[in-house]
C-alpha cells in the first residue's frame, strides 16, 4: 500500500514538481468536460462500497494537479510519450473516430498506462502499481505485459468520470485481508467523447479482454493485435458504472460492488 510520495514515482529523484494531471493542450478540446466529476475509489475486496476520491465534485478537474513526479521526468520522456499519443487523443476527445492501427493503439496504451500510474496517487492508500512496474514502464515507455486496456465511446456533456478500484484478489480459499495488501487495480476515466478502462494485477487472475470488450461495446487497444474499427456502443455515466461494477465483480468472484450514482453538485450525496 503506497503512501504520499516524497520522491519521483518513476525515477526516485527529488524534488517533486506539482504538475497538471491533464496536459494544457487537452483543454482546447475538452474545456468543460470535468465541470462535475465523479472520482470513485475503494480499497479491500471488490465488494466494498466506493468512496468519493480526491477529485470528486471538482469544478476544475481539467486543472487539477498532483505532486508525484520530478520536473525532468515530466518535461522529458513523459512529455515525449504524450506528444506521441497527441494526434489520436486530440481526435478522440472530440469524437473524431477512425480505424486505429497498431501503432496508434500502442501510443494510446502507453499514454493511458502513464496516466493510470500517476492518477492512482490521487488516493495513495489505493495505489497498488509497484515501483518495479513504474521503472519498467519508464524504461520501455510501453504498456506492460499482462495489462489490459480498452477504449469506448462516451458522451455526457460536462460530466467526467474517474473510477479507481484497488483490491485483493485472493489466490486461495482462506486469507486474512489484514495480512495481505491489494494486488489488483481497475481504473476508468473519460476524456471528452472517449472512455478508457484499465485492468492490472499481480495475482494469477487473467482477465479475458475480448469477452469484456464484446460485452460492453469496447475495443481492446492493449494488447495491440490488429487494426480495430471504432466502437459502436455510446456509453453514458450509468453504463460506465455498470461496466465498472461488472468488471470488479467478475475479477473478484464476490458480490457486486456497491456503487450508487451521486449528485455531483453535492459531492458525496446520493442522487435524488
Amino acid at each position: 500500500m503506497a503512501t504520499i510520495p516524497t520522491t519521483c514515482i518513476f525515477c526516485g529523484a527529488k524534488p517533486l514538481s506539482r504538475e497538471h494531471i491533464w496536459a494544457k493542450w487537452l483543454g482546447r478540446y475538452i474545456p468543460k468536460v470535468y465541470g462535475r466529476t465523479k472520482h470513485a475509489v475503494t480499497l479491500g475486496q471488490f465488494n466494498r462500497s466506493v468512496q468519493p476520491g480526491r477529485f470528486h465534485g471538482s469544478s476544475h478537474g481539467n486543472s487539477a494537479k498532483l505532486k508525484v513526479v520530478c520536473h525532468p521526468c515530466n518535461n522529458g520522456w513523459m512529455s515525449r510519450l504524450q506528444m506521441r499519443a497527441k494526434p489520436w487523443l486530440a481526435a478522440l476527445a472530440v469524437g473524431n473516430w477512425s480505424d486505429l492501427e497498431t501503432d496508434a493503439q500502442e501510443a494510446l496504451a502507453a499514454w493511458v498506462t502513464m496516466f493510470t500510474m500517476v492518477i492512482e496517487f490521487a488516493d495513495p492508500p489505493t495505489s497498488i502499481i509497484s515501483s518495479y512496474e513504474r521503472r519498467e514502464f519508464m524504461r520501455t515507455q510501453s504498456a506492460l505485459p499482462g495489462w489490459k486496456i480498452w477504449i469506448g465511446r462516451y458522451d455526457l456533456g460536462d460530466r467526467g468520470v474517474f473510477n479507481h478500484l484497488s483490491a485483493l484478489i485472493a489466490e486461495g480459499p482462506l486469507y486474512s485481508e489484514a495480512a495481505h495488501h491489494p494486488n489488483t487495480q481497475t481504473t476508468g476515466f473519460s476524456i471528452g467523447k472517449t472512455v478508457f478502462q484499465v485492468f492490472s494485477t499481480r495475482s494469477r487472475h487473467v482477465e479475458e479482454d475480448v469477452g469484456f470488450a464484446l460485452r460492453y461495446g469496447l475495443q481492446t487497444i492493449w494488447p495491440a493485435r490488429r487494426t480495430i474499427r471504432p466502437p459502436t456502443t455510446l456509453h453514458t455515466f450509468a453504463t460506465f458504472m455498470e461496466m465498472s461494477n461488472d468488471f470488479a465483480n467478475r475479477a473478484s468472484g464476490d458480490a457486486p460492488l456497491t456503487a450508487v450514482p451521486l449528485d455531483l453538485s453535492r459531492p458525496g450525496r446520493p442522487a435524488a
